[in-house]
């Protein structure tokens, strides 16, 4: 009978332990609240017995103190860094500040408000120009020999430049060239330009020039012009869809 009287005795006291500390309560600034009884108070942080132990609180971690121990009753400080002791037993209530002048807490509970810093904001790194820029290259070839000589010469790049999604450019080249038994069949070359103005979130002026030659088709010259209104359907880093339209003047020159 003796050890079950005292069984029951320990399971229960930790919970008297923490009501007799749950007067005073320490909000921290990530949110959490801690419950106990404030032991004393410096510029540095401050000593709360909890039902956990003695918990030493940096006061830069501090949002707010919540003591209604006070003859006042509840209270609240919302500066823990202008205060430097706080003595629990003073009938008065009152606080030393640093100038040791008795300041008197607010007798009416406050809720102290948690201040987030804003976000800094991310700064784009900018390369040639201020422009973000990106780009690709392709070289490819084969050559065979044997039962069928051929060669096969493809060659292609582009850059992309993006003024803050305002003005966008873009310039490609490519050169296409196959040769079986000594004849050409295929020497194409093809160079190209973009600009794009945007005025609106989806809308924006285009303008594409192209110049093209083509050998085998004896054509020397090839130059097309557009421009006109384009509509920005999608764009991601890997897909582009958009509509353009307008009026266009194209000039050929052949060999013959």
């Amino acid at each position: 009978m003796i050890k079950k009287c005292l069984l029951g005795s320990a399971l229960i006291l930790p919970t008297l332990i923490a009501t007799a500390y749950a007067d005073d309560k320490v909000i921290l600034k990530n949110g959490d609240k801690l419950s106990g009884e404030i032991l004393s108070y410096s510029q540095s942080g401050i000593k709360m017995q909890t039902g956990f132990g003695v918990l030493d609180i940096d006061s830069a971690n501090i949002g707010g103190v919540t003591s209604d121990k006070f003859p006042q009753g509840p209270t609240a400080i919302s500066n823990p860094h202008a205060i430097t002791n706080i003595d629990p037993m003073n009938p008065s209530g009152a606080v030393m500040t640093e100038n040791s002048a008795p300041v008197a807490i607010n007798p009416e509970p406050v809720v102290a408000d948690i201040v987030t810093p804003a976000p800094e904001p991310i700064m784009d790194e900018n390369g040639l120009w201020g422009a973000k820029w990106s780009g690709n290259a392709n070289i490819g070839g084969e050559i065979e020999t044997g039962n069928s000589d051929s060669t096969t010469v493809d060659l292609d790049a582009s850059v992309k430049a993006n003024w803050d999604d305002v003005h966008r450019a873009k310039l490609s080249a490519d050169y296409e060239f196959k040769e079986e038994y000594d004849q050409r069949l295929t020497d194409d070359r093809e160079i190209a330009g973009t600009y794009d103005y945007f005025f609106a979130e989806k809308w924006f002026w285009n303008n594409q020039l192209k110049l093209e030659q083509q050998k085998v088709n004896e054509l020397d010259f090839r130059a097309d012009f557009i421009s006109g209104l384009g509509y920005q359907i999608y764009q991601q880093d890997d897909l582009n869809f958009e509509i353009t339209f307008g009026p266009g003047f194209e000039r050929e020159e052949y060999a013959n």
